[in-house]
């Protein structure tokens, strides 16, 4: 449980601390069972968190102009000597706020129950396929946590982790809208690929075009995509210039195969941990760079870790718990 949560008082800063950190990208599956252990322990859990959750998507129908100057005004209004908390804490106090509430709680009154919400889930090594019922299609891949949620002006995805190829169905007057950690995928209808993994995206469009934003939105960067077009950004990192995408390779788990061409070794293996059963250990530093290609089928992901000592100069060796190790 991240420490946040622990250190919360009330079920109000307990549920802030727990949007911020699924949202980080740092959430592990223990915490993501912890998290629904906790909502649905008290009804006034889950009411706390419906209630942030529904301030959330008030605030992202505020023109920016609106938010920045009932930002301005109620940090005007705190106190000067009040030390700094991190964002779970500081977007907890700064949406109670007098001046942004008055605009948040405008918004929210005037709808912010979604007409319709699901979850997405797969286990390791399983894929699994959504159709929601304005026709979009969301494919899932191995390990993949997201919330969908429709409003009136808005359908809303909230990739908390995994990979998920999305079939859009165009609607210009209810963009869809993808967040990962501290991006945002805006679309009206096309066919594109969102991976988010460790804190990293990255974006790859198959048809049509989607917008690409990252940071808060006093300080946003932004990406347009067309189609074989992706953008990749790493942890603490400012989001990539956009670059030309192999579909084939990008998009090849949707086949059942991983594909790799010029791959480093340690973004290799990290790729292959995605559908073991337990993530094996990299422990051979001088071959991170090494590059590999080939095409695997990910439903054999203990056969490819068994490939690698014909394609690199490593060693496997399985652990008294099971676990494989990658050495020199």
């Amino acid at each position: 449980m991240p420490p946040d949560v622990l250190n919360a008082v009330t079920a109000q800063d307990q549920a802030a601390a727990w949007f911020s950190y699924l949202r980080s990208g740092d959430a592990k599956p223990d915490d993501w069972r912890a998290f629904e252990q906790w909502r649905d322990s008290n009804l006034e859990h889950e009411r706390c968190y419906r209630h942030l959750e529904a301030i959330w998507q008030a605030t992202l129908q505020i023109p920016e102009s609106e938010l920045r100057a009932a930002l301005h005004a109620s940090r005007a209004a705190m106190p000067v000597n009040k030390p700094r908390r991190r964002f779970a804490w500081g977007m907890a106090a700064g949406v109670c706020a007098t001046g942004l509430l008055a605009v948040v709680g405008l918004r929210a009154g005037l709808n912010t129950d979604p007409s319709y919400q699901t979850s997405l889930t797969t286990a390791r090594g399983l894929h699994q396929e959504l159709s929601l019922p304005d026709g979009s299609t969301l494919t899932a891949n191995t390990g993949t946590r997201a919330q969908i949620r429709f409003y009136e002006n808005e359908r809303v995805v909230d990739l908390y982790a995994g990979e998920v190829f999305f079939d859009v169905q165009p609607d210009r007057s209810r963009p869809f809208v993808v967040h990962a950690g501290s991006s945002k995928v805006v679309v009206t209808g096309t066919r594109f690929n969102v991976l988010h993994e460790q804190q990293q995206l990255q974006v790859t469009v198959e048809s049509g075009s989607v917008k690409v934003q990252q940071g808060a939105w006093w300080d946003r960067d932004t990406r347009l995509l067309e189609r074989g077009q992706s953008v990749y950004s790493a942890a603490d990192a400012p989001l990539g210039q956009i670059r030309k995408a192999d579909l084939n390779t990008a998009l090849a788990w949707r086949s059942g195969l991983i594909v790799f061409e010029n791959t480093p070794l340690a973004q290799a293996v990290t790729q292959i941990n995605r559908y073991l059963p337990q993530a094996a250990v990299f422990d051979a530093p001088r071959f991170e760079t090494y590059k590999v290609a080939g095409v695997f089928s990910v439903n054999e992901p203990l056969a490819l870790i068994q490939t690698l000592p014909d394609l690199v100069p490593v060693k496997i060796q399985t652990l008294p718990n099971g676990q494989l190790r990658i050495s020199e």
